[in-house]
């Protein structure tokens, strides 16, 4: 029964993450447009970067090694790109211009944030290996990414300031996601220390040096 787990979850991986990466393409759009309940809000989580970026480590975390977490990351992130791209395209025609964007102008901006996609999944497929190495490099990088939403929302909510607070919305969201990023981070961390403690407490090398 053992070895069928791995096949069985990447079937279950292969179905799952393209539907789930069409899904945020798709939610993303409609945030944007107020198609759904809560668009004011949710346009700025699923429409800013730390929503793709959470859902796409969430997608690379799964992976045994580097290409598997990859692999996984780019399943949620590629067709998650190209539905948000063709339906915004739709969108912007019919409720903005009333004619459709170029062919060639739509596959410009779909390669573009495709090739975004793809270094974004290399960069979370490193970060989620990374985790798993004993010492400041395992917990440097348990904290990299909460670290870096922080950053980003205060980035994001100094500058809407700056502007005179013209995107309420985006100030709400950034009020909640800084201090939450920045707890998540620290908790997070602070398991990842205890966690690699254990496990050298517990490792064969360190009962042999005090035997010895």
């Amino acid at each position: 029964m053992t070895s069928e787990v791995g096949p069985r979850s990447s079937v279950w991986a292969l179905i799952a993450l393209p539907l789930l990466g069409v899904g945020l393409g798709a939610v993303n759009v409609a945030a944007n447009f107020d198609l759904i309940p809560g668009s004011y809000w949710m346009a700025k989580v699923v429409g800013r970067e730390w929503g793709w970026l959470l859902a796409g480590f969430a997608a690379a975390w799964a992976g045994k090694t580097w290409k598997s977490s990859l692999a996984r990351a780019l399943t949620l992130l590629v067709p998650a790109v190209a539905t948000y791209v063709a339906l915004d395209a739709a969108m912007i025609a019919r409720t903005i211009d009333g004619t459709i964007s170029g062919p060639g102008l739509v596959l410009v901006e779909g390669i573009f944030w495709e090739v975004a996609a793809i270094v974004a999944a290399a960069g979370l497929a490193a970060v989620r290996r990374l985790i798993s190495v004993d010492g400041l490099v395992g917990m440097a990088a348990t904290a990299a990414l909460p670290t870096y939403i922080a950053y980003s929302a205060w980035t994001a909510r100094r500058n809407a300031v700056r502007a005179g607070n013209d995107d309420p919305a985006l100030i709400d969201v950034t009020n909640v996601l800084l201090p939450a990023a920045l707890i998540v981070g620290a908790v997070a961390t602070l398991a990842r220390v205890m966690t690699q403690q254990s496990s050298q407490r517990k490792s064969p090398g360190a009962d042999v040096s005090m035997d010895a």
